[in-house]
């Protein structure tokens, strides 16, 4: 391969390594918003900031990895706030199933919901 093609090749790795920190860091400060509105009551102007991180949480870290399963949790937490009972009764559950599933926790650790 041509030394040229090679160092393209290399660069887009890093370039798109760029990128998942920038999703990552993304998605924590949607979070952090979101925490910051639901202080205040606001659960219709949070659930497009948690649906917003739980994407960038999927696509930087996955669907089972903590972080997608707290935002999950909130996202139950914000629609049962908005009288959204059945979409969150779903979702809280689905959440804390892979919770306790997780390899790293299980279902006797604290931080299991």
């Amino acid at each position: 391969m041509p030394p040229l093609t090679v160092a393209l090749l290399k660069l887009d790795d890093r370039t798109e390594a760029l990128f998942e920190i920038d999703r990552a860091a993304e998605a924590g400060q949607a979070e952090e918003e979101a925490r910051r509105r639901l202080q205040q009551g606001h659960y219709h102007l949070v659930l497009p900031l948690i649906e917003r991180a739980i994407v960038l949480r999927l696509q930087t870290v996955g669907s089972n990895a903590i972080q997608t399963l707290w935002a999950q949790r909130t996202k139950a937490y914000i629609l049962l706030g908005l009288g959204r009972y059945e979409e969150s009764l779903l979702i809280a559950i689905n959440a804390a199933e892979a919770h306790e599933a997780h390899a790293s926790l299980g279902p006797n650790h604290p931080d299991t919901f």
